[in-house]
């Protein structure tokens, strides 16, 4: 840590740090762009970030696939539902629901990661261009309705909320 640095903000200044940073380089803590994106183009590696999205992905989806699972909270009612087929157990609901989102969760913050790397700064732009290519391998789903993509939509929308509040966090940090 750079002695000038207190130790509380140190750690979100690293969060923040392009990958080839040095301490002491003092042209490199500045951020910012013209487009309202920042050099923040380093949330960890890319195996940090896939991580990140399957953990946080197959968590949603396994909530999302409970919800799903009782027609109070807006899930479908198999049980009245003419078909010639068993309705899938509550395990396989959730099974399902947790792999797919955990999937997306994970190639969306790659993508974003990849996407923020090659532009060199990290904005909305990012995401919503990783949220469309990261959608393309379920597209397929989304149109029989098996996959919802107002719930896909929501993770980009957290993620990009929680990178906005640490731009904000790096701009108020560099006016002290």
């Amino acid at each position: 840590r750079h002695p000038s640095i207190p130790a509380h903000r140190a750690a979100d200044l690293l969060l923040t740090m392009p990958d080839d940073h040095h301490p002491n380089d003092a042209t490199s803590a500045e951020t910012g762009s013209a487009s309202g994106g920042s050099r923040r183009y380093s949330r960890g590696g890319l195996h940090k970030r896939v991580a990140f999205g399957a953990t946080v992905g197959t968590c949603t989806g396994v909530m999302l696939g409970i919800l799903d699972l009782f027609p109070a909270f807006g899930g479908q009612d198999t049980q009245h539902r003419p078909t010639t087929r068993s309705p899938p157990s509550r395990g396989a609901v959730l099974a399902r629901s947790g792999l797919l989102f955990g999937s997306f969760g994970a190639l969306y913050q790659g993508t974003r990661h990849v996407i923020d790397k090659w532009r060199g700064e990290s904005g909305t732009e990012n995401a919503i261009a990783a949220s469309a290519i990261s959608l393309i391998p379920y597209a397929r789903l989304i149109i029989l309705r098996r996959f919802n993509i107002a719930y896909a939509l929501g993770l980009v929308v957290f993620d990009e909320m929680n990178d906005r509040e640490a731009r904000k966090q790096v701009s108020d940090f560099n006016e002290d």
